[in-house]
This record gives C-alpha cells, structure tokens and sequence, in this order.
C-alpha cells in the first residue's frame, strides 16, 4: 500500500494499493481511479506527486528499527518522512 502525496502542498492526494512487485515512477504519468465507481478518475502529472509506502515496519525482532523516532503526542514522526506522521 502507498499514500500519494501533492508535491506542492503536501497533502495527501490518494491511496493506492499495488501488488508486492509492481514499480512506480514519480516522474510518470498516474492515473488514478476508484474501483468502484470507476468513472472518478484522476490524472496526476508526472513531477506533481510522491509517492510514500504505508506499511513499514517499525519494530523488527522486539525491537525499533528506527532508534531516534521522535513521539509527538498520539503519532510517530520518522525522520526521513518529515512531514509525514504515522499514527
């Protein structure tokens, strides 16, 4: 799973879900659309949009993987996703 982001803003655009092996590439053309509805459809211009994985494992072996997590309140702020909390 993946979270799409506005490159601009910063706001979450979309989520996306994949299989294990497919490969996207920022600077590309996404066209994105509801599975159920599948008449609502986005196009999201290459360069506009980042691409986040979801699920990323924090502890590994009963232990963080990520030593300097930073705790704010109810959400984990990672350093290399700053701006980006998980909650």
């Amino acid at each position: 799973m993946f979270r799409l982001y506005n490159k601009e803003t910063g706001k979450i655009k979309a989520d996306l879900i994949a299989l294990a092996d497919e490969v996207y590439d920022e600077s590309e053309d996404l066209e994105i659309f509801d599975s159920m509805a599948t008449w609502k459809r986005s196009l999201l211009p290459g360069g506009s949009y980042t691409i986040r994985e979801m699920l990323v494992p924090v502890f590994f072996e009963r232990s963080m993987r990520v030593s300097d997590a930073i705790h704010d309140g109810h959400s984990r702020v990672l350093p290399e996703r700053t701006g980006y909390a998980l909650g």
